[in-house]
C-alpha cells in the first residue's frame, strides 16, 4: 500500500506485474504512471494467471497510462479479484481508458463497469484526470483530485491522515 511508481520506457514496461500469484495479496492506494511511446506495450498495472487459491484484492488506485493502449490489464478470472473498486483508471492520450478485464478488452469505462458489476467490481471505479504537482505524483493540493471510498488506510505514503469519507485514490492524500 501507499506506493508511488513513475516509470518510462520505449518497450515493454509494466509498473506492477503479478505473474502467477499464489497468495492473498492487496494493492491498495498505491499510483502508478506508466509513460510509453506510441504503439508500445506497457501497463501501470497487470494481474496475469494467479493461481486458483490466489485472492487479490485492488482498491483506491490510481493507474495512469500516457500512451496509446490499456491502462490494466486483469487478464485472469474474474473470481480471482477478491475486491475491486475504487480505482481510478486514466490515460491522457484518450478520452476512454481501455482496460482487459477477465479476458475482453473494453474501450471505455461505462462497458467496463457493467461487465464487472455482475462480478461485485468497479461501482465506484472513475476514470478523472490526475492533478500531480510535479514528477513525484503527489497531488497539487490547490487542484481538485480523484478520490473513492474509505478502504480502511488511514495513513498516505508521507504519514498524512486519510480523510475517511472521500479519501483520495493513490498513494497521496489530498487536502
Amino acid at each position: 500500500q501507499n506506493n508511488l511508481i513513475n516509470t518510462q520506457y520505449s518497450g515493454t514496461v509494466r509498473g506492477i506485474m503479478m505473474y502467477y500469484a499464489y497468495a492473498n495479496i492487496s494493492l491498495i492506494h498505491n499510483t502508478i504512471k506508466v509513460t510509453t511511446p506510441s504503439g508500445a506495450a506497457g501497463y501501470p498495472f497487470q494481474l496475469y494467471y494467479p493461481s486458483t487459491s490466489a485472492s487479490v484484492t485492488v482498491l483506491n488506485n490510481n493507474f495512469e497510462r500516457d500512451g496509446a493502449g490499456a491502462v490494466v490489464d486483469y487478464n485472469a478470472q474474474a473470481s480471482y479479484l477478491t475486491k475491486c473498486d475504487g480505482n481510478n483508471y486514466y490515460n491522457s492520450t484518450s478520452t476512454n481508458p481501455t482496460i482487459i478485464y477477465a479476458g475482453t478488452t473494453y474501450n471505455d469505462l461505462a462497458t467496463y463497469k457493467s461487465a464487472a458489476s455482475a462480478n461485485g467490481h468497479g461501482k465506484n471505479d472513475i476514470s478523472q484526470q490526475n492533478n500531480f504537482s510535479g514528477l513525484d505524483l503527489h497531488y497539487d493540493q490547490n487542484k481538485p483530485n480523484p478520490s473513492s471510498p474509505y478502504a480502511g488506510i488511514d495513513k498516505d505514503i508521507d504519514g498524512d491522515s486519510r480523510c475517511k469519507i472521500y479519501p483520495s485514490t493513490g498513494a497521496d492524500e489530498s487536502n
